[in-house]
């Protein structure tokens, strides 16, 4: 019984990481077809989009700590209620509940500081896809969604 509580806390946490892994898929705005994409041509949108998303970048970089405390902060709570969780239905007892629950906001806040330290570069949030889109419309370019 006990190889087999510990085969699904392995595979929680495995599952758990693919998880994470594959939320972080690169995003890039797609461009409307206008008279200014038209007359600028790919290579030129292109350009616009990697100028804007580096000025994105480097503007949101001041607010990059909040968002890494908010997201270490979060994942650390939610890794702790599944690791008590996973550590009481093993154990059934208060030591494994502790165990779980110790194990669990670690992994929670390991996992929170890494996605929320690449998330400026892998997976832009709404304030960055927003500011990308001003700054692309500010230089004559429609966004019309995000791939």
């Amino acid at each position: 019984m006990k190889n087999f509580t510990q085969n699904i806390c392995k595979n929680f946490i495995i599952l758990f990481i693919s998880f994470s892994l594959i939320s972080s898929c690169s995003y890039s705005p797609i461009l409307d077809q206008n008279d200014r994409y038209l007359e600028s041509g790919d290579e030129d949108a292109e350009q616009a989009i990697n100028d804007c998303t580096k000025k994105a970048d480097a503007y949101l970089k001041k607010f990059k700590a909040k968002i890494i405390a908010k997201e270490t902060g979060r994942k650390s709570v939610i890794g702790g209620i599944f690791g008590g969780i996973f550590g009481f239905l093993s154990g059934g007892n208060t030591t494994s509940l502790i165990t779980g629950l110790a194990i669990g906001t670690g992994v929670g806040a390991s996992t929170g500081t890494l996605s929320a330290a690449g998330e400026g570069t892998i997976t832009p949030d709404q304030t960055k896809q927003r500011y990308v889109s001003n700054c692309l419309a500010d230089k004559g370019y429609s966004v019309i969604g995000w791939q």
